[in-house]
């Protein structure tokens, strides 16, 4: 694991997510994740990674921490899941309050106070290589997960054919 010395304030971080980020995230990414990944969850292809799909105990819980405007997180709540996002950038977490009806606390997970054992799945897709203190992180994600439940993270390879 790479890491920065000295580390950014948080405030320095969350600074980094501002409108120009939002237009980024809106411009180039929003309409292609939507429709990839509804046609994926209506394809059945997320079962491999979301067990809790394929169970019949009904539509499970899922945070996402770094859901930026909320585009794969809209996808669980149109399923019928119980969604919360936790994003640290202002634009983007009222971006997906307003077009998706979506759940997003403003601010770091320390300082959501979720409860403990409430989520099915904990999801932090190209997060955790961000974060100054990924320990915590992963204690509060553990802390919040229920005891069956799973927690799914996605960070970058460097040394991957695709980081060339």
């Amino acid at each position: 694991m790479w890491r920065q010395d000295p580390q950014p304030a948080q405030d320095d971080i969350t600074a980094r997510y501002d409108e120009r980020y939002l237009e980024y995230e809106t411009e180039h990414h929003l309409e292609y994740r939507s429709i990839a990944l509804k046609s994926l969850a209506e394809a059945g292809l997320y079962t491999d990674h979301f067990p809790v799909l394929s169970d019949d105990s009904g539509p499970a819980a899922i945070l996402e921490i770094g859901c930026a405007t909320g585009a794969l997180l809209s996808v669980f709540k149109d399923a019928g899941w119980r969604t919360k996002g936790v994003e640290v950038g202002a634009s983007l977490a009222a971006y997906g309050r307003s077009q998706f009806g979506l759940d997003i606390f403003e601010g770091t997970m320390e300082m959501a106070d979720l409860a403990d054992a409430s989520f099915d799945i904990v999801m932090a897709l190209h997060l955790i290589e961000h974060l100054n203190e990924p320990r915590s992180f992963l204690r509060e994600a553990f802390r919040v997960l229920k005891p069956d439940g799973d927690l799914l993270l996605i960070t970058p390879n460097v040394r991957s054919f695709q980081a060339l």
